[in-house]
């Protein structure tokens, strides 16, 4: 919430600044310049914080199996980056059921998967909230007065 929050604020302040300093004529130009800036950067943004989400979750979850003796040594259980995504624990529970797990290990897969699920959460908000703090720098490059037009 605190992170769209941002930037709503950010976004309608540079909007107003820029449609405040620069005349009428180009007001067009610039609403869709300022439209296709924002669909870049949530397009870009979005990227970026789901690339973060999933490689930390296939870390995670690859060192925490790895760290494991107990699921390590039952030898069925295989993590690569192409095969996590995130589970539901009840649907991950039911997908290892077939394995011939016991229940700690079972119980064990899905602590491990809160865990990890939990952690790349935290790295991509994290990615995201930096990211919205980057307008703070380039507004300081905005002008500072109205430009007449020639």
């Amino acid at each position: 919430m605190c992170l769209g929050l941002g930037i709503g604020v950010g976004l309608s302040a540079g909007s107003a600044l820029l449609m405040e300093t620069n005349p009428p004529a180009i007001a067009g130009e610039i609403a869709s310049a300022r439209g296709m800036a924002n669909f870049l950067g949530l397009c870009t943004g979005t990227a970026v914080a789901g690339a973060v989400l999933m490689s930390v979750l296939a870390q995670s979850a690859s060192v925490r199996i790895t760290n494991s003796p107990d699921l390590l040594s039952s030898g069925s259980i295989e993590v690569t980056a192409s095969s996590v995504s995130f589970v539901a624990n009840f649907d991950l529970r039911a997908s290892l059921t077939g394995l011939e797990l016991t229940s700690a290990q079972l119980d064990q897969a899905v602590e491990i998967n809160v865990e990890s699920r939990l952690i790349a959460l935290r790295a991509s908000l994290s990615v995201l909230g930096l990211a919205a703090l980057l307008p703070i720098v380039t507004f300081r490059h905005l002008p500072t007065r109205r430009q007449e037009a020639d």
